[in-house]
């Protein structure tokens, strides 16, 4: 095998890991079990929100040698700062992290030991080990990060491969609906993609270590590791919402952190509980750990040292614990809201730097983000707002849009707003 293939499966192979987080596969047997025989929709949808915005994120911004402020100062300076500190704030201490610990609770303390830990206990325990390796700076959970990843692999793989040799039920019948749309909306959760504008820095520091300096080589090298990762993720999808939608007749919770659960006990028993909630707590851990870590380098580095990584690190486990104990459903549904306003903006910006070329005024796309956060914030507030009339009416006229039963309804307006600001901002 040449250097060169070599290199790009090690490194897909990495970037697999990075975006391989515990808590991306309580989703696809979740969208199985609501889809039931419509669950190839549904995860087609999910794959095309997850796998291929994050793909299409890490290929972009390598394009800028892995510059997020250079991808997002097309708009303005400000809003570089803005939506960056609002991406990591998502995938931080807000909704990701948090997520992690609630993930633990409900795959590994409950099953295990039953109502007994309370997710207080269990979130603070969670952590105090995850501030303890960020502090210390060890590398201790990234070599177990990097065992674990296979052991979960090949504990999903037996599920996949003893659910399709003995099945423990069959295709429910399930009410008609948008699974298209369902598992568009659901992909935004893993938030894979508002991290993958981040990710591709590392891609591009990795592959200027293994002597790939070029322009033209950055970019090429980062478009296939991105795609080698996106194979990797999308059959593991594809593989669960099988899992899934042949158990919806049998599984009756749609409880996104008992299903796996439940369907390994039926499949593997207690021993397979017990391997899979101790290969996610680890799993778990090392996205915890990773992520506190980025999002504190990350405040260090936007305030020129006035939020010290380690107080910024502290602030961030204690909010997370308290956040945490919301529990994983709850969790998720305040992130419904937030993530519908973040990712049509995001859309919107990595699809104009298709033809970054021929754009020469930032007013286009200021207004395709402008466009893309009115639909966005308008779709979030009635979930906020929900005795609002006039808001409910709103939300109604939206999913009226163009592409609106796909989950773009944003595209025309976004257009619309290009051409005003072209047409009366001044730059």
């Amino acid at each position: 095998m040449s250097k060169k293939n070599k290199d790009l499966l090690v490194l897909g192979f990495a970037l697999f890991s990075m975006f391989f987080g515990a808590g991306n596969l309580i989703f696809p047997p979740y969208l199985g079990i609501i889809s039931s025989h419509n669950w190839f929709i549904s995860v087609l949808a999910f794959i095309l929100t997850d796998v291929g915005l994050t793909m299409f994120g890490v290929i972009i911004t390598s394009k800028f040698g892995g510059n997020v402020n250079a991808l997002c100062e097309k708009v303005s300076r400000p809003f570089a700062v803005i939506f960056g500190t609002l991406c990591m704030i998502a995938i931080g201490p807000l909704l990701a992290i948090p997520r992690t610990a609630a993930t633990t609770y409900e795959i590994f303390a409950v099953p295990i030991f039953g109502n007994s830990v309370p997710p207080l206990a269990s979130s603070i325990v969670f952590f105090g080990v995850t501030l303890f390796f960020v502090l210390n700076e060890s590398s201790t959970m990234d070599r177990v990060g990097k065992i674990l990843t296979p052991i979960l692999l090949i504990m999903i793989f037996l599920i996949v491969i003893k659910a399709i040799l003995t099945p423990i039920g069959s295709f429910a019948k399930v009410p008609q609906q948008n699974f298209f749309l369902i598992g568009f909306n659901e992909g935004y959760q893993t938030m894979d993609a508002l991290g993958s504008i981040f990710m591709a820095g590392i891609v591009i520091k990795s592959l200027i270590d293994k002597g790939y300096t070029s322009e033209r080589e950055k970019f090429e090298m980062g478009t296939k590791t991105a795609i080698i990762s996106g194979i990797g993720l999308a059959v593991v999808y594809i593989s669960l919402a099988f899992v899934g939608a042949t158990s919806s007749s049998v599984v009756a919770t749609t409880n996104r952190g008992a299903i796996l659960t439940t369907i390994t006990d039926m499949l593997w028993g207690k021993i397979g509980i017990y391997t899979l909630g101790v290969a996610m707590l680890m799993a778990c851990l090392t996205t915890s750990i990773g992520l506190t870590s980025t999002v504190a380098s990350f405040f260090e580095t936007t305030s020129n040292g006035k939020l010290p990584y380690k107080m910024v690190s502290i602030v961030i486990c204690v909010f997370s614990t308290i956040t945490s104990i919301m529990g994983l459903e709850k969790i998720i549904s305040i992130a419904v809201p937030i993530l519908i306003t973040m990712y049509p903006m995001l859309i919107a910006l990595m699809f104009l730097h298709i033809f970054d070329k021929f754009i020469k005024r930032k007013a286009i796309y200021q207004g395709a983000v402008f466009g893309a956060f009115l639909i966005g914030i308008s779709q979030a507030m009635p979930m906020l707002f929900k005795n609002s009339l006039f808001l409910i009416e709103l939300d109604k006229y939206i999913k009226t849009l163009p592409f609106s039963n796909i989950g773009m309804p944003f595209i025309i307006p976004s257009i619309l707003c290009s051409i005003l600001f072209l047409i009366f901002v001044e730059e």
